[in-house]
């Protein structure tokens, strides 16, 4: 395996793990020190940046089209 397939594996690796944390980082759910981290690889990272402008686009989508609220009959299956 060549150095750069092998280095290409780890900042895939690496990725990911910027990928699970993003739901938490949008939520506010990071503390200062990730969420200064985080910032810090989505602006140098064009995969990661790709993938946070994608669950930014999926939340404001969710927010325009879910306003409505959920009927009455489904509140109480889900809370009984």
């Amino acid at each position: 395996m060549s150095r750069e397939s092998s280095q290409d594996m780890e900042q895939d690796a690496f990725c990911q793990g910027v990928h699970s944390r993003l739901h938490a980082f949008l939520d506010g759910e990071c503390d200062s020190e990730e969420r200064r981290f985080l910032e810090e690889h989505i602006h140098k990272c064009p995969q990661c940046l790709e993938e946070f402008g994608s669950e930014q686009a999926i939340r404001r989508l969710l927010r325009r089209c879910c306003q409505q609220p959920a009927p009455e009959d489904l509140r109480q299956r889900i809370t009984t």
